[in-house]
């Protein structure tokens, strides 16, 4: 005959040897019911999870409609900085300047989405003309770079105002833009080469685009400076040219829009920072790192669960199982965790790894972002991931199986260059290193 014994187990896999609860748990009514059919609860830790802090080699930044431009710089991330590569076209197709047109001065202006850092640094833009041609059906990482010409068309050094409204030509605006002047010599240069104006591909074949970077000319002590999001979609980004002639003083503007293909480069310089990450470190695990816009990931594995699981001799059933990490304290290695300037991320992605540098989405995503988690909790500090699904996985293929661990990286960061450090499995407080909670059934046949 067949008898199901189920019993419900709690294993919580952390930085700590192994305990048990000894005694059976006391619920109301335990004593109506017959001590063989108790539900016996028992609790265990583990140092169980090897875990690295990795570069990520690139990300798609082709498809962002937010240009991400800026320079900041932190004593744990080191100096980050941001560029953008986007293409300009023509607004009226076989644009006539009129008699003896003279340009009076040209303008890029950038309509503001937001930024991430110190808004208090000023900040010093370079704007120049590309010299490379954008490919068509071309897809561009954030480690990609075009060929520009060497003379800048502006060098532009500010105060940046990503929140405060502006007045442009007599017209108040309920939007905070940028607007960068240009030297006057592209004005007339276009001016001049009024045939270039016959089609959107021979305006294109004959002006490039352009490139906004930011010259970094940050501090090497404290946190400053930051990165700054500009929107594509928004009609008050455009590049407009003032002139006059013979007969009217008129303006032309050019668009810069999500249709016109562009790109962000990003690069960050960890060496630069006071207390630097150790990357592919094993020795060093207290902390663990994470960083949108090209930066660092963390990889995580469990490369004993499913050998623990068989030393039990029954059908392990996963109930679930709860990856949970807690953010790191205000100082790491002697160092301040600026987490009020540079805030956490709203939401982390964990995916399978399938080889070098790749990946998959874990079935338990597909289940619902509440079921699935990774948003960060501003109260405790914390993020959680259920990972049923693939701990589930990891125990029926058993401990012979291909098992590559997992990654935790920033969710959208083609354009978010948010960061967050949270405790790993050497922090030095138990109760708060990174840890999966799992809780399973154990099904025996007889």
């Amino acid at each position: 005959m067949t008898r199901l014994r189920m019993l419900a187990i709690t294993l919580i896999i952390a930085l700590a040897g192994f305990t048990s609860c000894k005694k059976t748990p006391k619920a109301i009514g335990d004593n109506l019911q017959p001590q063989s059919s108790l539900i016996k609860v028992f609790a265990s830790e583990s140092r169980d999870i090897v875990t690295l802090t990795q570069h990520i080699d690139s990300l798609i930044t082709s498809t962002s409609t937010t240009f991400l431009i800026g320079a900041m710089y932190e004593e744990i991330f080191g100096l980050s900085s941001m560029q953008t590569f986007t293409q300009v076209s023509p607004t009226v197709i076989g644009q006539i300047w009129g008699d003896n047109a003279v340009a009076d001065s040209i303008v890029l202006q950038l309509s503001y989405n937001g930024y991430y850092g110190d808004t208090t640094t000023a900040q010093r833009f370079l704007v120049r003309e590309l010299d490379e041609s954008f490919e068509d059906s071309t897809k561009y990482y954030s480690n990609t770079l075009l060929a520009v010409k060497t003379a800048p068309l502006a060098d532009y050094t500010f105060n940046p105002h990503p929140t405060q409204y502006s007045n442009i030509d007599d017209d108040s605006l309920t939007k905070a833009v940028l607007r960068i002047p240009l030297n006057v010599s592209l004005g007339q240069h276009f001016i001049d080469n009024e045939e270039k104006f016959e089609t959107v591909d021979g305006f294109l074949e004959f002006f490039k685009g352009l490139n906004i970077s930011c010259e970094p000319d940050i501090p090497t002590l404290g946190s400053c400076g930051a990165v700054y999001f500009f929107d594509a979609t928004n009609s008050y980004t455009y590049l407009r040219l003032y002139y006059h002639n013979d007969t009217d003083t008129l303006s032309y503007d050019f668009n810069i829009t999500s249709n016109c293909m562009h790109f962000g480069n990003y690069s960050h310089d960890y060496d630069a920072a006071g207390a630097p990450i150790n990357f592919n470190d094993s020795t060093d695990s207290r902390y663990l790192y994470v960083q949108g816009t090209a930066g660092v990931m963390t990889w995580i594995k469990f490369p004993n669960i499913a050998k623990w699981a068989k030393s039990l001799n029954s059908n392990v059933l996963v109930n679930e199982a709860r990856l949970i990490l807690k953010g790191a304290p205000d100082a790491i290695n002697g160092v301040y965790n600026d987490t009020a300037t540079f805030t956490p991320p709203t939401q982390l992605i964990i995916a399978k790894k399938t080889g070098e540098g790749t990946y998959s989405i874990l079935d338990d995503q597909y289940v619902g972002a509440e079921y699935f988690g990774g948003q960060y909790d501003r109260n405790s500090g914390t993020v959680y991931f259920r990972l049923n699904s693939y701990v589930q996985d990891l125990i029926t293929n058993g401990p012979d199986a291909e098992n590559l661990g997992l990654y935790i990286y920033v969710n959208a960061g083609s354009y978010t260059p948010r960061r967050w450090i949270f405790n790993g499995p050497d922090y030095q407080d138990e109760n708060n290193q990174i840890r999966l909670e799992l809780t399973y059934s154990l099904i025996d046949t007889e």
